[in-house]
């Protein structure tokens, strides 16, 4: 009997696991369906291939493991906005192909989706265009005058475009020429400032990701991952957990995200853009990073002294040398304990002034994936994070 309950027991998990990985989504009738599994740019075929016309609303469901398109889909907006394609069964079992787009998930919150949904661009691009030179996007995304130089060539900037995230109701899409890109399906509603997503894609090279600007890094590996964020004015901020102990990348929403590539492609040559048409993002408060109106009180960290051992109070990365530009050995877990070499430049970041310290790693320690960094490693991070 007990085997029997243990049995029956395992195929309601099983069940239940099964009917959980089903989205539901409606169709209208003004959208077409389609039986070729590659379509390039959908909107220049015939009526013909592009598919049958639904003469009614129909509701279809995706099974997560069914197939979804690897290629790139140009048929709206910009170049640069790429649009996939996914089988979807009706309740009869027959299968279909359809844009993403086309689709309606069941259940969506749209006042949610309505204030994050569109296209996001990592914050640093307006110090890029503060800036005004090359040299400050390089700063932050190095790799194009090294792997990519060599692989594209000199006139590399003729090929550059931001990298760039699009959030829709249906999916979260995010992307860079340099460092690849990752789509994922979105599978439940949005619930304390949190997205689960869904992906089939496993060819990002991980390897040609700026060890500065590890961003795709924390969307590689699991077929299933949550991204929490939350919104600040025109900003929405990615973590990599619900605490917020860890953050992946602040982005901006861009009306116009042509506007800015050209205007970088511009400075990336060497010409001045007129910044006098450039939005410029503010906080919730009404601040702005760039004008001026941004206000921030400086905490005072100057309890570093040299031969303290002292805690990371959150993951905290070590880098080669005493500036945030430098490349990055490993990111400490919150709770690592270290011991203070030598103290380096005072520095001011994130509103706290404190001095970049050299340290080396006590046992025990962790980084911010779990995997054990080997004691004794030596490096540099910013004093203001221990304690």
């Amino acid at each position: 009997m007990k085997r029997l309950f243990f049995i029956f027991l395992f195929i309601c998990i099983i069940l239940s696991h099964s009917f959980s990985q089903i989205i539901s989504y409606s169709i209208t009738k003004e959208k077409y369906i389609y039986y070729e599994e590659i379509v390039y740019n959908f909107n220049e075929l015939s009526k013909e291939l592009q598919g049958e016309l639904i003469g009614r609303d129909k509701l279809v469901f995706y099974k997560l493991g069914s197939p979804f398109s690897e290629h790139y889909l140009s048929v709206k907006n910009d170049d640069n906005y790429f649009l996939h394609t996914i089988t979807v069964n009706d309740k009869n079992g027959d299968l279909f192909h359809v844009l993403i787009d086309d689709l309606e998930r069941t259940g969506v919150d749209k006042d949610l989706h309505k204030s994050i949904n569109g296209v996001w661009i990592p914050a640093y691009y307006f110090d890029v265009l503060k800036a005004g030179n090359k040299k400050k996007l390089l700063s932050y995304e190095s790799f194009w005058e090294t792997d990519w130089k060599t692989s594209i060539g000199e006139q590399w900037e003729d090929e550059y475009f931001p990298l760039h995230l699009i959030i829709s109701d249906n999916y979260f899409y995010i992307s860079s020429y340099a460092t690849g890109y990752r789509f994922y399906l979105i599978t439940s509603d949005i619930s304390n400032n949190g997205i689960q997503c869904y992906t089939l894609e496993k060819n990002i090279d991980t390897g040609r990701i700026d060890s500065k600007k590890e961003i795709l890094r924390y969307f590689d590996g699991e077929n299933e991952t949550a991204i929490f964020f939350e919104r600040d004015g025109d900003y929405i901020n990615l973590y990599n957990d619900s605490n917020r102990n860890e953050m992946i990348e602040s982005f901006v929403f861009v009306s116009n995200y042509d506007f800015i590539k050209e205007n970088i492609k511009m400075i990336l040559k060497g010409n001045k853009c007129d910044l006098s048409k450039v939005t410029w993002p503010k906080h919730a408060d009404g601040s702005c990073d760039y004008d001026g109106s941004k206000k921030t009180v400086a905490v005072q960290s100057t309890n570093v002294s040299k031969n303290k051992t002292m805690t990371a109070t959150e993951n905290l990365k070590l880098h080669s040398a005493e500036a945030t530009t430098s490349d990055v050995i490993t990111v400490m877990s919150a709770g690592t304990k270290v011991k203070i070499l030598e103290v380096g430049k005072a520095e001011t970041i994130d509103g706290i002034s404190s001095n970049w310290v050299q340290v080396e790693v006590q046992s025990g320690a962790k980084d911010r994936d779990g995997k054990t960094i080997t004691k004794g490693t030596v490096g540099w991070c910013f004093g203001g994070y221990l304690k």
